[in-house]
Parts: C-alpha cells; sequence; structure tokens
C-alpha cells in the first residue's frame, strides 16, 4: 500500500506554540480531511452475462468464467474469447441484428483484461510496442496502433507503468467516476525522470497519472490467421468507439488516476514547512501540470491558500476531470508555493512561473498558436484569491504606496532589492487571464490575523532567504524614515517586513490598496462565499467574514453552507464546474462572431 505521509516540521522552532493559534485561524474554518490512500491488488473478474448454457461448447465464451490452467495462462485464449464476443456484437447490431449485444460487450471488456494481465501488464508496457507481440504458432497476428494524437491514439513507450483501474482501490476521495463501456480502463504512469523534466519541466516530482484505455480490434486475414489491433486511447479526445456502425461509450476511469497521485505526494509536508520556514520549499514552488501540455487546451490554474498546497484541490479537480467536455477543453495546473512569504512576493514567483512555463512551451510553433497562449481561467481560495487578484489586476504606484511613502524611483536601495521590490509591486495585469474565481476570498482580511494566537503564530514564520538584503534594506529605511510623521499603519516598510499573515489583516494596506485597483473590464470574476451556520443571514465562514469575501461587480456570487475549506463543498465544485461550462460557451461564441465578420 502507498499512503500520504502526514508530517509535521517538528524542527522548524516554535511549532507547538504556532500550532496553537493557527489550527483556530485555518483547521477550525476549514475542517480535517482524510488522507488519500491507495492500493494495488488483483483485479476482480465477474461473472460475464453471457451464460454457457446458451453457448455452444466449442465457443471460447463458454470457458470463461471456468477455464482450465491452461487456458487461464494463455493469452490466445482470451483472445479467442473477445473475438467469440465481438462476433457477438456483429450478430447483435449488424443487419438483421436484435441489438442485444450488451453481455457480449461486456464479455469483450472483460477478456480483453484477462488477455492483457497475462500477456504484459504484470511485465512492463513496452511489450506492446513490438510489431508483433504473438509467437509464430499463434493463430493472432498482435500489433500496436501506432501513436496519432489528434486522434487520440497513444504511444504505449511514452508510459513507465499500465495498471488496470479496477486493480485501484481508492479511500479518502468523495467521488469514484467511472464510465463503463467498451474497452478496458488503465493508469498510465509517466515518471519524472531528468530526462522528461527536459521536455515537460512542469512535472510533478511524483510523476504523471493518467486515465487510459486499451481497445482491440480484430480482422480475419487471407492466411487463416486474425489480426488484432491494440489501442492506447485517450478518453479525453475519444468518446466512443464505432462497431457495426454501433458507437460504443468508451471505458474509463477518471478517480483511479487523480488519487494516485495525491496519494503518493509529500505535498502535506511541503504545507507544513512552507509555512514556518518559507525558504525551505522554496524550490518546490511552480507551476505544476495534471497532464502533458496540450496546446489546445485552455489552462485552468488554482491557487491554494495559507498553510496549504495543491491538495486542497483533488476532490475539485476529479469532479472536473470526470466532466468529459471539461477534460476535453481544460487542461489543470496548480501553483504550490511555501505560505510563509509575503503576498507581494508569492505573486511576484507566480507570474515568474508562469511566464517561464509559457516560453518553454510556446518555443514550439504549434503550442504558440493554440488556444493555450491566449486564454487563462483562474481560481483561488482564500489567500490563493489575493494571489489571484494580483495576476488579473496588475500592480503600481497605489500598491507601493501602501509599502513606502516616496516615490520609487527616488528611494536609494541596492540594485539586487530594487528588482525584487519591481517584481513585488510594478506589473502589468496578466493580459492572457480571462476569467478569475475567487473561493472564500479575504478581500477585506480577516480579524483572526490580529488575534493573539495569530500574533504568536507569525512570530515563529522564518524570514525567507530570498529577502534577506531585502529585509536588511527596510530595517535602513525604518530608521531613515523614523520621526517624520509617517502613518506606521499606512505604510509597511515602517513595521519591517510582513508574513502572510499580517498580509491578511484588515489593516494591511496591502488589501485597501488591491481593493482600489480596479479588475479589467474584460475579465468576468466570480465570487464563491461559505457561510457556516445560516444561509439566510451569512456572516462568517468562520475565518473569513462574509462582507470581506464579497466583491463588487462579480458576474456572480455563490453562498454556500460551509467552513472556511469550501474548495471541498459539493456545491462550490458544481459551481466552479458551470462557470467553466460557462467561460466555453462564451469563448466559443466569440470565436464564430469573429470568424463570421472576418473578410
Amino acid at each position: 500500500m502507498s499512503e500520504m505521509r502526514r508530517t509535521t516540521p517538528r524542527d522548524v522552532p516554535g511549532w507547538p506554540i504556532a500550532v496553537v493559534g493557527l489550527l483556530a485561524f485555518l483547521v477550525g474554518g476549514s475542517g480535517c480531511r482524510k488522507a488519500v490512500s491507495f492500493d494495488v491488488g488483483e483485479v476482480p473478474v465477474p461473472a460475464p452475462l453471457v451464460t454457457a448454457a446458451k453457448l455452444d461448447s466449442g465457443d471460447p465464451r463458454a470457458a470463461f468464467a471456468a477455464p482450465s490452467p491452461e487456458q487461464a495462462d494463455d493469452p490466445d485464449f482470451w483472445l479467442s474469447v473477445a473475438r467469440a464476443a465481438e462476433l457477438g456484437l456483429g450478430e447483435a447490431f449488424g443487419a438483421g441484428g436484435d441489438g442485444a449485444g450488451v453481455s457480449d460487450a461486456t464479455l469483450h471488456h472483460l477478456a480483453v483484461q484477462r488477455y492483457a494481465l497475462a500477456r504484459w501488464l504484470k511485465q512492463s508496457p513496452d511489450r506492446l510496442t513490438r510489431s508483433d507481440v504473438g509467437d509464430r504458432s499463434s493463430r493472432f497476428r498482435v500489433w500496436i496502433e501506432p501513436p496519432d494524437a489528434p486522434a487520440g491514439v497513444l504511444d504505449p513507450a511514452r508510459f513507465d507503468r499500465l495498471i488496470p483501474a479496477a486493480a485501484v482501490r481508492l479511500r479518502g476521495m468523495q467521488h469514484r467516476f467511472r464510465r463503463e463501456g467498451f474497452g478496458l480502463p488503465l493508469v498510465g504512469v509517466m515518471e519524472t525522470t531528468e530526462a522528461t523534466l527536459r521536455v515537460t519541466p512542469n512535472l510533478p516530482p511524483e510523476g504523471l497519472f493518467l486515465p487510459v484505455t486499451l481497445t482491440v480490434d480484430f480482422e480475419d486475414l487471407s492466411d487463416g490467421t486474425t489480426e488484432a489491433r491494440l489501442a492506447l486511447l485517450d478518453p479525453d479526445r475519444v468518446r466512443a468507439v464505432h462497431k457495426f456502425g454501433v458507437p460504443f461509450q468508451l471505458s474509463v476511469d477518471t478517480t483511479a488516476p487523480i488519487a494516485m497521485l495525491f496519494a503518493e505526494t509529500q505535498l502535506q509536508h511541503e504545507a507544513n514547512v512552507g509555512l514556518w520556514d518559507p525558504t525551505r520549499t522554496e524550490s518546490r514552488t511552480g507551476i505544476y501540470l495534471h497532464e502533458p501540455f496540450v496546446a489546445d487546451k485552455t489552462p485552468v490554474l488554482f491557487i491554494h491558500g495559507l498553510w496549504s498546497s495543491p491538495l486542497t484541490w483533488r476532490d475539485m479537480l476529479n469532479t472536473l476531470r470526470a466532466d468529459p467536455v471539461l477534460a476535453r477543453h481544460y487542461q489543470f495546473w496548480m501553483f504550490l508555493y511555501p505560505t510563509g512569504m509575503p503576498v507581494p512576493r508569492s505573486s511576484a514567483f507566480l507570474r515568474g512561473h508562469l511566464a517561464a512555463l509559457r516560453a518553454h512551451y510556446e518555443s514550439d510553433p504549434e503550442a504558440a498558436a493554440g488556444v493555450a497562449a491566449e486564454d487563462l481561467v483562474v481560481v483561488g481560495h482564500s489567500m490563493g484569491g489575493l494571489l489571484t487578484k494580483t495576476l488579473v489586476q496588475g500592480g503600481g504606484e497605489t500598491i507601493w504606496h501602501a509599502f513606502h511613502p516616496e516615490p520609487f524611483e527616488t528611494i536609494d536601495a541596492p540594485p539586487g532589492v530594487r528588482e525584487r521590490l519591481t517584481e513585488a509591486f510594478f506589473y502589468e495585469p496578466d493580459a492572457r487571464a480571462s476569467r478569475a474565481v475567487f473561493i472564500a476570498t479575504p478581500h477585506g482580511g480577516s480579524t483572526l490575523a490580529d488575534s493573539w494566537f495569530s500574533v504568536l503564530g507569525r512570530s515563529q514564520i522564518e524570514p525567507p532567504a530570498i529577502l534577506a538584503d531585502v529585509d536588511a534594506w527596510i530595517d535602513e529605511e525604518r530608521r531613515r524614515l523614523r520621526g517624520r510623521g509617517y502613518d506606521r499603519d499606512r505604510y509597511r516598510v515602517l513595521r519591517g517586513l510582513p508574513t502572510s499573515i499580517d498580509n491578511l489583516s484588515p489593516r494591511c494596506s496591502y488589501l485597501d490598496a488591491y481593493n482600489r485597483i480596479p479588475i479589467p473590464d474584460r475579465v468576468p470574476y466570480h465570487s464563491i462565499i461559505a457561510e457556516q451556520r445560516d444561509l439566510s443571514n451569512p456572516t462568517s465562514d468562520g475565518v473569513v467574514p462574509f462582507e470581506s469575501a464579497r466583491l463588487d461587480g462579480a458576474a456572480s456570487e455563490l453562498v454556500v453552507r460551509s467552513g472556511h475549506g469550501a474548495v471541498a463543498n459539493p456545491q462550490a465544485i458544481e459551481e466552479v464546474r458551470r462557470i467553466l461550462h460557462e467561460h466555453l460557451a462564451q469563448r466559443r461564441a466569440a470565436e464564430t462572431a469573429t470568424q463570421q465578420t472576418a473578410p
């Protein structure tokens, strides 16, 4: 069994004190969640719907339920069963058929599963790359369909492991989404190595876990053998396969890959240490993909909140990936960052990593011309919503003067410090960010950030090493500006280098500045607000007051019954799903209008 480990940074100073305050601040509002775990066991083999009593004794389907030991270990026997089931489908759905072939479709699926286990799944997927998998005496000539990305045919050589989804037993997920149909659902595992990172630099260290489906088609040849064509299909692109002129829904399990990723991850450790000692997790800061980059899919970027990680999005990701329309048109990215960092610094990290990701993939002209190069939906929870806002609204003098009373061009700072300050305060709105979703976001702050336990907690956050020179310059500026009558609450420089918890206080000058910068009219934004008690009179989710979570001008506002951890709330998840469908429909309508008006 592989299970996500829960760890705490016991070697971080002050942990016992800080946890008292922040458990009330965060866990009290979001609630504890079960760890995800899984184990891979034997594939269950249910009895097929076709009964042996109804079949001729020579029909291989008759022996499916109770094969001899020799038959059970013989891949050709299972191909024979799959072939007989396919012929049964032809009789049912072909000319003059009665359409009563559901049982043969099930039998075909189960026979392909047994064939795959007997032939290569327990060994290595590279067996599939051979042009002739069967031996010379075999009555089947087996070969693999060549990869064809536009048609949804995958190259098996890209996977390090292929695991039957039916063998993956899960715990800790709200739902398991499976579609029953034609083909064998698998989990394709692509391990992260130095070689794969050169091609795909934004892979999670745990690797990629993708839903794939194996199908087999048969054709009788003139030499008396039968050709069996195996194909690994991408269920995001292939919704159905056609047999005898009839479309059969493709089988897929979209939950097993997501659960396996989040069970393997060390993200909870990153969340803990990233709050108390941001320097120790800075190296893993970045945007991570959940599938290989696809130029023709709109990215959806999820940004987590304080003392959190991409783990918080697992149930939302699970539901969105299970929607075949969304899976075909969207790709989901996660931003991981050390949450003890000041918000302006985390915002600079976000923009820098997004620019690096785009520069890498858009060096390919095809990728540069795709929808991913012009469209981006950003979804932020709690403090992640504040980062989302900085991405869509831009910075400038308004933000700078929440930090410092004097014009930026007049300050005396070393070049390295000026570079850090420029990254944090002076930036343009992301031109591709076309929609934003705020979930339980403290636009006006949270009074819990000023409580005694939060004050104790933030005092234990280690200053980030990347800001050491900025911290030293701030100390000098405080001495220089002392006695000039500047308001300490208005100018953050007079109070020293802030932590992320300082940035969540209602008295934080940054929040007021962010709220005075308009989000461009071209960017619709949506609010999902949590209320833990009374929906008819909402006041708070236990962490963020209701009024603090509201944002004037929102395209939609939904209040859900939940604590602060609303990202796992089914209504909130459904609302994000609705918004993504709305975004897709509006983008298609705009494209159609552009095409109609083009000369």
